[in-house]
């Protein structure tokens, strides 16, 4: 079964530490790719044709940002876990 939560990452991204943050205090799993790597930075322009950081695939649904779309990848989490 593929990982339905994908967080695309870049080391100097405060946003993206505190995403990781939450979801592993939440003992919830997820696949980080650091778009440093030129495949996961093509992964990312190819598959939202944009690069942004953190970018966070949830299931069928994408967040650009972590901060300010809380509430809406609480919703999305919960409704993946039903």
């Amino acid at each position: 079964m593929k990982t339905q939560i994908e967080i695309f990452t870049q080391p100097t991204c405060v946003d993206c530490q505190t995403a990781k943050a939450y979801f592993q205090q939440r003992g919830i799993e997820y696949v980080e790719h650091n778009i440093e790597d030129p495949e996961s930075f093509h992964e990312l322009h190819t598959r939202v044709n944009r690069v942004a950081t953190p970018t966070i695939f949830i299931a069928d649904r994408v967040f650009f940002g972590f901060a300010n779309n809380r509430e809406e990848i609480e919703i999305a989490l919960t409704e993946m876990m039903k």
